[in-house]
């Protein structure tokens, strides 16, 4: 994940993984924004679609409840081990 602070909003970069090539960065990558009121807007591009990206919000709660659906926890928790965090200024 690479973090680029915005004059409004930090923006949040998401790449598929930790082996992920400078030359691969040059497409546009999902990426999605923490809001203030609880909410979080992801935006996704689609590579020769020729199609606006894809964006879709959700609040934090409706993510949680999932994720307990899902009995994701152990996964989520377990995608900390290999997270690696990049902050740009």
């Amino acid at each position: 994940m690479e973090i680029y602070p915005g004059h409004a909003k930090t923006k949040y970069l998401v790449w598929p993984d930790q082996n992920i090539r400078e030359e691969a960065k040059q497409l546009e990558p999902n990426w999605f924004t923490l809001n203030a009121d609880h909410t979080v807007t992801y935006d996704s591009f689609g590579v020769h679609t020729f199609e606006a990206d894809q964006t879709a919000t959700v609040s934090e709660a409706h993510i949680l409840k999932q994720l307990r659906a899902d009995h994701a926890a152990k996964k989520v928790y377990g995608m900390l081990d290999q997270l690696q965090v990049v902050k740009h200024h």
